[in-house]
Order: structure tokens, then C-alpha cells, then sequence
């Protein structure tokens, strides 16, 4: 797992997906309050150059009555050194280590991630529609 994780490039590329959001009456919203996060991670692919995630990340306001947002990425990954095809570990077992790890194996994609979904709070709250194309957040 460490040999894993330590051979992962800080690089990494994070690309949106799909938005979807649900907004009620977002002005009475308090600023405050708690908000559930689910997240849902699946291997795309993993091969000698790196791993491609895919990142599902449901953010719903206290029992779901004002909004929900669900946020989909995809996230590549690069290992600084090639693997030898024999020595991959299943993706069962990176998919283990991938939700262990979620901060430390993400490095600043989740931080990305929330970044984006605070942008799309703000737009509802503004009344803004919000379209999405796929892009890549970089920076």
C-alpha cells in the first residue's frame, strides 16, 4: 500500500464529469449548517503509467430539503516509475486502499472538488443556471 501511494506523481489531472443539482428554496439556507457528504470511488483503469478514478460525490443539506448536488470526476493519476505488469496489485485491493486513503491518495483533488461544489453553491443561491461540459480543473 505505502510502495503504492508513494509512488504516485503529486501531478495530478481532475476532470468534471457531471453536475446535477436539486435547489428548493436555497435563500433560507443557513450558512452554517452541516452538510452530508457520500462518496462513491471506481476504478476506470489501471495500467503501467498510473490509475484512472472515477470520483461520485453526493452533497445534500440537512435531510435533503433545500438542495442536493452531485458532482462526478474523473481523476488521472501517474506513477512517478512504470510498474512491471506482474507486480500490479488487483483493483480490488486499489480500490481498498483508494477509500482507506482518501485524503493522502487524492493529494489536493478532493480539495479541487469541494472548491467546485462551493462555486456551485454560490451560483444557486445567485439564481445562476449552471451548464456544465466536461472540463479539466487544473491549476
Amino acid at each position: 500500500m505505502v510502495e503504492i501511494i508513494n509512488n504516485l506523481k503529486e501531478e495530478q489531472e481532475v476532470i468534471l464529469t457531471k453536475v446535477e443539482y436539486l435547489a428548493n428554496d436555497y435563500r433560507n439556507y443557513p450558512e452554517q449548517a452541516e452538510l452530508d457528504y457520500e462518496d462513491k470511488i471506481d476504478i476506470k483503469e489501471i495500467n503501467t503509467n498510473g490509475i484512472l478514478l472515477s470520483v461520485e460525490r453526493m452533497v445534500k443539506s440537512p435531510n435533503n430539503v433545500i438542495f442536493s448536488i452531485f458532482v462526478s470526476f474523473d481523476i488521472k493519476l501517474w506513477f512517478k516509475s512504470r510498474y512491471e505488469e506482474d507486480s500490479f496489485i488487483t483493483n480490488d485491493e486499489l480500490l481498498a486502499i483508494a477509500k482507506e486513503n482518501k485524503d493522502l491518495f487524492f493529494g489536493t483533488c478532493m480539495a479541487k472538488i469541494s472548491l467546485i461544489i462551493s462555486e456551485i453553491s454560490a451560483q444557486i443561491g445567485r439564481g445562476i443556471p449552471i451548464i456544465t461540459p466536461p472540463q479539466i480543473i487544473n491549476e
